[in-house]
């Protein structure tokens, strides 16, 4: 049953977005991390079939930007 329903889920697209944290009094890749990563996985005629949400934990909270917060809407305590 479980690998019939996986043939059937097919997709020919996959959007990802990030969210990332950059780390105040830093620039361009230095203090980047991840903080949150987003999937929508799409048919040929571009209609939603899956979805995918995660929030990843910063390495150190001290590190968080509170423009971060501002953009993401993702306070530090999540």
């Amino acid at each position: 049953m479980e690998v019939a329903k996986r043939e059937k889920e097919r997709f020919e697209y996959l959007f990802l977005d990030l969210e990332w944290n950059q780390t105040p009094r830093t620039t361009g890749l230095d203090g980047r991390e991840a903080i949150q990563i987003g999937v929508v996985a799409a048919d040929n005629k571009i209609q939603k079939i899956k979805t995918f949400s995660k929030a990843i934990r910063l390495s150190d909270q001290n590190l968080f930007n509170e423009k971060t917060e501002i953009v993401t809407h993702t306070p530090v305590t999540n």
